[in-house]
């Protein structure tokens, strides 16, 4: 009984949801949405350590700074002549900081908004701003001219001076006021201590290091970029204690909830990953419309702010408690009762038995010859049989198997169909996933043909045209909301 076919099905059918998690029930209570448009890519993300924590974002060649509970704007600076970087509050919450593409770190008074200091010395865009822990007159920057500097704010004086990164330094952080650590486009993580100068450990990331995060008092370091994330183990020599490779392009950015034991990343695969801090596995993640290049979450555990490649910040905030039986409630909705359990398999059961008719594509899925049922789905021309059909590739792992291997010939019907139909917005998904992956493999065999080459120009001419659409609406949105 096993054994028996079930065809292809374009219809959908109401699904029964699993039961959930807690980390499900926690980040679901995540349910008010802000959507702020930008006028450039949200670089970085940073919150006041101080309540009410506000947060700070950078974009374009300004830093703004908004309210957590009205989301409306409180300040704004602007004084960066070009693209401004990685704004950070100070412990007091009163300063802020910020670096940028021009070799100048600003600091700036929340209160009067006024600029206090400007600290030159740097040849290179400086991409990571942090203040010193428990050190009012302390202040890091990290540049891409390869060094860290350290400035102090009353006499607005570099201190200290590293140099020993090959690359670009994008990320830096402080285990206490003297040990500090580098993250470069080296590969390498540093830790140097500021009273010698001198590295007193180095470890290889494997790809250039785009954020850093330091657990607890410092013994563990956890590093980002690539697609992966590694542990470090710090006072065994940096042991690595995890590897993390549940992205598939650059993770950009770390945030941690250190109350949770969370760990979040963002990556410009387009996904949010939480992780656990126990063992280091996924337990939750969460899709975004665009790439991902900056996360924050309110040192209050409220609110989680998200920045994208597009200008998109997304702001999320969490829902009050229904009661004390809340958990359990959202648990019981999602459950099915033995008699749903029950009824549900007798329904299994009868359409195990029934006869049915098989297409073309069944039967070309039945013998896993999956090639030749892409060909005939897109030859049958029916979106909502072909949708299904790339979905049920999907669930079988078969989408590369499907797409590969294909010529002139084969390639030809797959563009003209995507070029078609992805701007669908019933498929909108499906169908961008698909474009995705196919520009991917065949984007190397671009100017061997011209057909194809046409082809290609078509596609990425409608979805630019969907981006635009989708840029305006979210203007249009934002505009309709100021009204």
């Amino acid at each position: 009984m096993s054994n028996v076919y079930r065809p292809l099905k374009a219809t959908t059918y109401k699904k029964v949801e699993p039961p959930v998690s807690e980390e499900d029930v926690f980040w679901e209570k995540f349910v008010h949405s802000v959507a702020l448009p930008q006028y450039g890519p949200v670089t970085h993300v940073a919150f006041s350590p101080v309540a009410p924590h506000r947060f700070a974002i950078s974009s374009a060649t300004r830093v703004h700074v908004f309210n957590p509970h009205t989301k409306e704007l409180e300040s704004t600076f602007s004084k960066f002549k070009d693209v401004a970087y990685s704004p950070h509050f100070r412990e007091d919450g009163q300063l802020i900081a910020a670096g940028g593409e021009e070799p100048l770190v600003r600091m700036y008074q929340i209160k009067t908004k006024a600029q206090l200091r400007v600290f030159k010395g740097h040849t290179g865009a400086i991409r990571a701003v942090r203040f010193l822990p428990g050190k009012t007159s302390g202040l890091l920057s990290a540049s891409d001219d390869g060094t860290v500097r350290n400035w102090d704010i009353q006499t607005q004086d570099c201190v200290t001076t590293l140099q020993g990164h090959q690359d670009y330094v994008r990320a830096v952080a402080s285990v206490s006021p003297e040990i500090w650590i580098s993250g470069s486009y080296d590969h390498t993580m540093k830790i140097w201590d500021s009273r010698t100068g001198s590295v007193q450990l180095s470890v290889d990331h494997g790809y250039p290091i785009e954020a850093i995060e330091v657990l607890g008092s410092g013994n563990i370091v956890i590093t980002a970029g690539g697609p992966c994330i590694r542990v470090w183990d710090i006072l065994k020599g940096g042991q690595e204690l995890a590897y993390m490779g549940s992205h598939l392009k650059t993770v950009t950015s770390l945030a941690q909830d250190v109350e949770g034991g969370r760990l979040i990343s963002g990556g410009l695969d387009h996904h949010l990953k939480i992780y656990s801090l126990t063992n280091f596995k996924v337990i939750h993640s969460e899709t975004y419309p665009s790439p991902i290049l900056s996360v924050g979450l309110s040192p209050a555990q409220d609110q989680v702010v998200v920045g994208m490649s597009t200008g998109s910040l997304s702001v999320k905030a969490k829902a009050e408690m229904r009661g004390q039986n809340a958990k359990k409630e959202r648990k019981k909705e999602h459950r099915m009762t033995q008699s749903q359990r029950l009824s549900f398999l007798q329904v299994e059961s009868t359409i195990a038995y029934q006869k049915v008719r098989t297409t073309k594509i069944d039967n070309y899925l039945r013998m896993f010859q999956f090639q030749e049922a892409l060909d005939a789905a897109i030859a049958q021309g029916d979106r909502s049989t072909i949708a299904a059909f790339f979905e049920e590739l999907l669930r079988q792992g078969a989408m590369t198997q499907a797409l590969a291997g294909r010529n002139k010939t084969r390639l030809q019907p797959l563009l003209e169909f995507l070029i078609d139909a992805v701007n669908d917005l019933s498929y909108a998904s499906t169908f961008l996933y698909v474009t995705e992956t196919v520009v991917n493999m065949y984007g190397s065999i671009v100017g061997k043909s011209q057909v194809i080459d046409d082809l290609f120009a078509r596609l990425k001419q409608r979805v630019d045209e969907e981006i635009q659409l989708h840029q305006m609406m979210v203007q249009l949105e934002g505009a309709l909301e100021v009204l």
